[in-house]
Parts: structure tokens; C-alpha cells; sequence
């Protein structure tokens, strides 16, 4: 099982993106064209990553006016992923 340099790539997109880094600026940094990154991301990394659907959960409770004693919405609506990471 080899790891190729476009594997550490794709990599690079996923915590560059995982970390909040725009389209734009994860093109800057792997030599990827804009429309080259939206396809790693949808077509292998991001599609089910648990941490996305954290931080929406964290955005969304932010934007709200939600009593401190709301129930875990990740822990409720959570699918667990078919797919191995």
C-alpha cells in the first residue's frame, strides 16, 4: 500500500478545510485549481466527516437563543458513517 504525493494532497485539502480555510485559499496552498478542490472535498473527503457536522451543530446553537440546557443536537440527528475513514 503506497501513498502517492496527490494522496498527501487531497489530505492537505481535507484538514485545510476541516480547519475553516476557504476554497480559495486551500488553492493557494496546494496548487489546485478552485473547481479541483470543490471535487476532492464532495467527491472523497468531506462528504459524511463527522467534525462538519459538529462544527454546523456549534454555528447553528451560536446563532440561536437556546437554553443552556438543550439537548446535544449532534448526538441526535448523527448518522453513523458507512464508510471506513
Amino acid at each position: 500500500m503506497g501513498v502517492t504525493f496527490n494522496d498527501l494532497r487531497g489530505t492537505a485539502v481535507t484538514k485545510l478545510a476541516l480547519a475553516g480555510c476557504t476554497e480559495a485559499e486551500i488553492a493557494t496552498i496546494t496548487g489546485h485549481a478552485l473547481g479541483q478542490v470543490r471535487s476532492i472535498l464532495d467527491a472523497h473527503y468531506l462528504h459524511r466527516h463527522p467534525e462538519l457536522g459538529k462544527q454546523a451543530i456549534r454555528k447553528l446553537e451560536a446563532g440561536t437563543d437556546s437554553p443552556k440546557s438543550a439537548p446535544n443536537w449532534y448526538e441526535l440527528f448523527a448518522q453513523p458513517s458507512t464508510k471506513s475513514e
